[in-house]
């Protein structure tokens, strides 16, 4: 019987980015601590994805403590201060009204416009952001502690994930903007498979499941 082995862990956090890859990381039930607090969005509120724009997976954020940096090749890093809360602005997701994110540096909006040519700011989600996923274990993408895991621990940590996302948590400081889950588990063969894809310029993201619906009424109506 073969044996699942983590390979790596990576989180992103800025929805859509390119990941950071570390050796151990905090996770809780919304995911791996610092995984898509931040988000970027069009001047209507709507989010940018690597679905329309695949230039953002050339972008990186880092986190510093209480700031972020953010790198591209051939552009000089910029590093903002993390406004948790603040002036806020409308959100949305997948064609439905998501909630607020909180505004950041104004800085950060100019140097991603000019980095993917398009007008982008950057939200991060609010301190009272909670928000239920979906599929077979729906889970909270809202707030949980945390706590410190290296590699070897991670299989026991997803479990313990698995089974706290069955419950509504409260307190702690991991908030993420994600789509559905507090984390994913690609397979190795699966990431190459996407990167071929990438090298190839074809899409690697598959469309949304209400999507995937509208799309079928589509083709099914008169």
């Amino acid at each position: 019987m073969s044996v699942a082995r983590i390979a790596a862990l990576t989180y992103y956090p800025v929805k859509g980015l390119a990941g950071v890859s570390v050796e151990q990381a905090e996770v809780g039930p919304t995911g791996l601590r610092h995984d898509r607090n931040f988000m970027l969005i069009e001047p209507d509120g709507t989010f940018l994805s690597q679905r329309s724009l695949p230039a953002m997976a050339a972008l990186r954020a880092e986190i510093l403590g209480d700031s972020v940096r953010f790198s591209a090749d051939g552009a000089p890093d910029l590093e903002v201060p993390i406004q948790y809360d603040g002036k806020r602005r409308d959100v949305s997701l997948f064609g439905k009204w998501f909630g607020q994110g909180v505004v950041q540096d104004p800085a950060a909006d100019e140097w991603f416009t000019e980095r993917l040519d398009k007008p982008a700011a950057l939200v991060r989600v609010t301190p009272e952001h909670d928000r239920p996923g979906w599929g077979v274990h729906a889970g909270r993408t809202g707030a949980a502690h945390v706590r410190r895991l290296s590699r070897d621990r991670v299989r026991g940590a997803l479990d313990q994930v698995r089974r706290a996302n069955r419950r509504p948590v409260d307190g702690g400081e991991a908030r993420s903007r994600a789509d559905s889950h507090a984390g994913v588990v690609p397979t190795a063969t699966g990431l190459r498979r996407r990167r071929q894809l990438r090298h190839e310029g074809r899409s690697t993201c598959r469309r949304h499941p209400s999507r995937r619906r509208r799309a079928r009424r589509t083709r099914l109506d008169p």
